[in-house]
C-alpha cells in the first residue's frame, strides 16, 4: 500500500476519536486504547539488520557554506532550509546567517546585547523562511525577538505562559510549536507535573497554545542515577520533536504512540510495547528523522553508570528504521556516502533541521573532511570541493533527497 494511502487509511480510522471532542486526550495511559487499528512494534522481538547505502533511497548533493569576513560558523544548532534559502543559526556567535541554496552568503541576524532591540541570549531559533521573519527565543526574560532576514527589528513580546522551551520549528503562518521541558530536567519520583508540554507560540502575540496531547508521566532527557555513595546527573540526547516544512511528529519519552501533530491535530501513527521504564534510569525511544514514509527512531537503554562513565546497552540500544507504508522496522547503520571505504555510522538524525519533505541534512566539518582527504578516502564531487577548500571554511552541507 503507498505511503500516502496508508496514512489516509489511519486518518479516516480516527475521525471518530479526533471529532469527539474539542481538546481530545491522548494520553499515555489511553495508548492501548487508541491502538486497536494501529500498526504496533513490540520491542521485545528480535529484529533484523540493514546496512543503509544513502544513495540507493536517497538522491545526494553537497552544498558548501560561503566564508568571508562576515560570516564564519562557530558551533552549527538549527538549520532551516526552504525552496531557495537556508538559515544556519551559530551557538557560538549566538547569531543566524541566511544564504541562497548554491550556498552563497546573503545576510545574518547578529544583535545579541541589551539593547532594545537586541536578544541577552540566544536560547533556540526558528526560522520563517517563506515569510521572511527569523525568531530568537531568549530564556532570560521569556520573550521572543522577531526579525526580518537582513536583521531589522520587527517586535518582541514576553511569552504569555512562563516555561523552558525547546525543539522550536515553524508550525504554519502565525505559528511557532516547541516542547516545554520546564521541571523535567531532573526526574523527581512521585512529582506531578504539567501533563501538556507541546505548545504553538503565536508570532504576533505571544499567546500558548497547549496542544491536546497529554503525557500523564512525562520525563527529561537528564536524570539522576543513585549509586551507592554518589549521585550523578546523566544527560541523554534525545529529544521528543522532529519537524519538517509540512509534517511534524512527536514522540514523547515517556509515551508509547508516534503521533502526527500537524495543524493542531493529534493523529496517533505507530504504537509501541515493551519498553522497559523499570530501570532507574528507563529505557527511552527517541526519533531522530521523519523522512518521506521511514521514521528512524533510536532505543536508548543504561547499563550502569560511575562517577566516571555511563554505560549504554550496545545490543538491545541501537538505531532504528521503521517503513510507514509496510510497518517493517530494521535495526540499521548508515553508509557515509562520500568515502571511498564505504564506512557505516548509526545516526541519521534531523532533530536540528527543518527542511522540506524527505530531505535529511548533515553538516560536515572541514577539519573532519581535510583529515579523509589527506588519506585519500573521499570519493567525487565531495571531494573536488574539499580541494579547493581553505581549512577555515564554513562547513560543507550534505543533502539527500529520499526517493519516494
Amino acid at each position: 500500500m503507498p505511503y500516502n494511502s496508508s496514512l489516509s487509511l489511519i486518518s479516516r480510522a480516527f475521525t471518530a476519536i479526533c471529532l469527539s471532542a474539542i481538546f481530545f486526550s491522548c494520553a499515555h495511559k489511553s495508548d492501548k486504547e487508541v491502538a486497536v487499528n494501529l500498526p504496533s512494534i513490540d520491542w521485545n522481538e528480535e529484529f533484523p539488520y540493514q546496512k543503509l547505502d544513502l544513495p540507493e533511497i536517497a538522491d545526494i548533493s553537497y552544498i558548501p557554506l560561503e566564508t568571508n569576513d562576515s560570516c564564519l560558523i562557530g558551533l552549527i544548532g538549527n538549520i532551516t532550509i526552504g525552496d531557495s534559502l537556508i538559515a544556519v543559526a551559530d551557538l557560538k556567535q549566538k547569531a543566524v546567517f541566511i544564504f541562497d541554496r548554491q550556498g552563497q552568503y546573503l545576510s545574518k541576524v547578529s544583535r545579541r546585547g541589551e539593547g532594545p532591540e537586541e536578544y541577552p541570549f540566544l536560547s533556540n531559533t526558528a526560522v520563517d523562511l517563506r515569510n521572511k521573519e527569523i525568531f530568537v527565543y531568549s530564556l532570560a526574560g521569556n520573550k521572543i525577538y522577531k526579525y526580518n532576514l537582513d536583521g531589522k527589528f520587527i517586535d518582541k513580546f514576553e511569552l504569555a505562559q512562563p516555561g523552558k522551551y525547546e525543539n522550536f520549528y515553524n508550525y504554519d503562518d502565525s505559528t511557532l510549536i516547541a516542547h516545554d521541558y520546564a521541571n523535567l530536567m531532573i526526574r523527581q519520583d512521585g512529582e506531578e507535573n504539567e501533563p501538556y508540554r507541546y505548545v504553538t507560540i503565536n508570532k504576533t502575540t505571544g499567546a500558548v497554545t497547549k496542544l491536546p496531547l497529554r503525557i500523564d508521566n512525562p520525563i527529561g532527557n537528564s536524570m539522576q542515577w543513585k549509586g551507592d555513595t554518589y549521585i550523578r546527573k546523566v544527560q541523554i540526547t534525545a529529544y521528543p520533536l522532529v519537524a519538517d516544512n509540512s509534517r511534524t511528529i512527536a514522540l514523547d519519552l515517556s509515551s508509547d504512540t508516534i503521533f502526527d501533530i500537524s495543524g493542531g491535530v493529534c493523529t496517533p501513527l505507530v504504537t509501541m510495547t515493551n519498553v522497559d521504564r523499570s530501570r532507574q534510569i528507563p529505557d527511552i525511544v527517541t526519533i531522530k528523522a521523519a523522512l518521506g514514509k521511514y521514521l528512524f527512531l533510536e532505543y536508548i537503554r543504561i547499563l550502569d553508570v560511575t562517577p566516571d562513565n555511563v554505560e549504554f546497552d550496545q545490543t538491545k540500544g541501537y538505531s532504528y528504521i521503521y517503513d510507514l507504508s509496510t510497518g517493517e522496522l530494521k535495526k540499521y547503520d548508515a553508509s557515509f556516502p562520500f568515502l571511498t571505504d564505504k564506512t557505516y555510522h548509526r545516526d541519521i538524525n534531523n532533530q536540528s533541521v527543518q527542511a522540506p519533505s524527505g530531505i535529511y541534512c548533515r553538516p560536515l566539518s572541514l577539519e573532519m573532511l581535510l583529515k579523509y582527504l589527506e588519506n585519500d578516502n573521499l570519493e567525487d564531487p565531495l571531494k573536488s570541493i574539499v580541494e579547493k577548500a581553505d581549512p577555515e571554511s564554513n562547513p560543507i552541507l550534505m543533502i539527500a533527497k529520499f526517493k519516494d
